[in-house]
């Protein structure tokens, strides 16, 4: 599975998926492997590309633990639509990493700003110091890679959680 690649990834999943639901609830242990198997193949790709994992998982041994607590095949794809989101930060990323360091730093900060949304102190100002940089520096590069501005993206998020929706 290439991470880099958010179509393929979205394809993968999507074959995923499907397979799970021919196996049926007897493929617990299988998919619970599967799973694990799959987030310790996106770890390794995100150091492979010179890449932090605390960036993107603060706590993986956690990630892993849960992931292989499940007992069910219900519950083991739980845990992969939970991965799901963040395998998709993963393809970002790299990408990101790929295409630039500029990139890669609005990348960082978004990341911070859907862990941290929901706290109303949260400033351009704290996700600057986070990614190591001035706050007009960001809003700059933030403005001209996601074409909106930071304070857009913030409230963004806080209304797709407001309305039940998911980012």
């Amino acid at each position: 599975m290439k991470l880099a690649d958010r179509a393929a990834l979205h394809d993968n999943l999507a074959q995923l998926h499907a397979e799970i639901h021919r196996m049926g609830a007897g493929a617990a242990d299988s998919l619970r492997m599967y799973v694990a198997s799959i987030f310790l193949h996106s770890l390794e790709a995100v150091l492979d590309e010179g890449g932090s994992v605390p960036d993107l998982f603060p706590d993986p041994i956690a990630v892993y633990n849960s992931i292989q607590s499940r007992e069910t095949a219900s519950e083991a794809l739980q845990a992969l639509q939970a991965l799901e989101q963040a395998l998709g930060e993963v393809a970002a990323y790299l990408e990101a990493g790929r295409t630039g360091g500029q990139r890669h730093v609005v990348e960082k900060a978004k990341r911070y700003m859907r862990r941290n949304f929901g706290r109303s102190e949260l400033s351009l100002s704290e996700v600057a110091e986070f990614v190591g940089m001035s706050a007009s520096y960001l809003s700059s590069l933030f403005s001209e890679a996601e074409g909106r501005s930071f304070v857009d993206y913030l409230l963004e998020l806080r209304m797709q959680r407001a309305f039940g929706g998911s980012r």
